[in-house]
């Protein structure tokens, strides 16, 4: 194949991939730059994006224009997995990359200090390293592998949507609040011109909720009988042999009797 005609090619790819962009996001004065020195963690305007699309070259491991507009792939694809992946819980690939989004957000202020977080990433871990793991390792060998997981695991989380400067949670009397009753600052995101963005939160607190993950452990036989080992194998002797023999454990049991009544009901300690 000629060098014009690649060269060609290229062109109409990137004035495919800019009018995608332009038609899909929601501020066209500030697009990720896919770029292979930005890697989606810039914005720029669309014509800073072309001039370093054909100086840079675009990142090549970007398939599915997730940051663009573009539906992940992993959730209508076909292949040989799909069967197995229907009885399992459904996540959006675009989760872990709103968690990079909200890192990139946090240092805001100090882009420094987040492009050396990045450059630490890209450095090995000794000398000479390649691979990270021996062969005949039994770690995941993709996100999906260990995500689903975790999702088996019960390790989920949820969004919540936080005043930027922490005085509110929006949930419950405050879940259809647009801004802070306390602060007075929006809930969304301000772009530039001073142009709110509805709908796109300003800061977003990741709650880790327990109570999936105690379903998950009283799921194990094994598990649940050392959870509910202070009821049933205790040796009630006055001496303090375990948890449950403690002054403050003694007093749950009075305050909340019903509570104390199941053997079930976990007591939670920092």
């Amino acid at each position: 194949m000629s060098k014009s005609r690649l060269s060609s090619e290229y062109e109409h790819g990137v004035e495919s991939f800019l009018k995608f962009a332009i038609k899909n996001v929601e501020d066209r004065e500030a697009i990720s730059c896919p770029c292979t020195k930005c890697g989606n963690l810039k914005k720029k305007k669309v014509e800073t994006i072309r001039a370093h699309m054909y100086s840079n070259g675009i990142d090549l491991t970007y398939h599915t224009w997730i940051w663009h507009g573009e539906r992940s792939a992993m959730k209508n694809s076909k292949n040989d997995r799909d069967q197995e992946r229907e009885d399992e819980p459904k996540f959006d690939v675009e989760e872990p990359i709103d968690m990079v989004h909200a890192a990139f957000d946090s240092y805001a202020e100090n882009p420094t200090t987040f492009k050396n977080i990045l450059e630490d990433d890209e450095k090995p871990l000794y000398p000479g390293c390649r691979e990270m793991l021996p062969d005949d390792n039994e770690l995941p060998l993709s996100f999906y592998d260990a995500k689903k997981s975790l999702c088996a695991l019960g390790i989920t989380y949820e969004k919540i949507h936080s005043c930027p400067n922490d005085c509110i949670l929006y949930r419950k009397e405050y879940e259809d609040f647009n801004s802070c009753p306390t602060c007075g600052m929006s809930r969304w995101k301000v772009g530039q011109k001073d142009t709110i963005k509805e709908g796109v939160p300003a800061k977003v607190l990741w709650h880790f909720p327990p109570i999936p993950r105690f379903v998950r452990m009283f799921r194990n036989k094994e598990f649940s009988k050392e959870l509910t080992w202070h009821a049933d194998k205790r040796i009630h002797d006055r001496y303090l042999r375990h948890p449950a023999d403690a002054p403050s454990w003694k007093l749950v049991d009075h305050k909340w009797p019903n509570f104390a009544a199941d053997s079930r009901n976990l007591r939670l300690a920092i």
